[in-house]
């Protein structure tokens, strides 16, 4: 039987500049390149119910993903990936675990942060802009 794991996003607005031992550009806004960080947890669900509550543990060893890069959580499951305003975050489901989810079957393992959602002049629309970063995304 598999045990539930859920992906528990906590954003926050830190920002900070990466800086590179390349050459210097002119006119760059570095406000433009600065990162923001998605925290998080991922844990048992033990009650399946979506929350991390106070007595369910964080899962060591799990990985997250960015879609470039790759982080693995913690001794209490935590983690901390960088995202843009264009972003698929998402959890590596790791052996004898499986995700969530929802009413049609479908896995819910990843959350989609697209804020400005798709151009309007594309031919076949895509999703609608999510909006600002959510506190938590479960």
């Amino acid at each position: 039987m598999y045990s539930v794991l859920i992906l528990l996003i906590v954003f926050i607005s830190n920002y900070i500049v990466c800086l590179t031992n390349g050459p210097i550009l002119n006119n760059i806004n570095l406000q433009d390149k600065a990162e923001k960080w998605a925290h998080g947890h991922v844990f048992h669900d033990e009650n399946e119910n979506g929350i991390m509550d106070i007595d369910e543990d964080g899962i060591m060893g799990v990985y997250v993903s960015n879609g470039i890069d790759f982080v693995e959580t913690d001794s209490e499951g935590k983690y901390s990936i960088s995202v843009t305003d264009d972003t698929i975050i998402f959890v590596v489901k790791p052996k004898n675990w499986m995700t969530p989810v929802n009413d049609v079957n479908l896995p819910q393992f990843y959350y989609l942060n697209k804020q400005n959602g798709y151009p309007a002049n594309f031919i076949y629309k895509g999703v609608e802009p999510t909006g600002p970063l959510p506190n938590n995304i479960n």
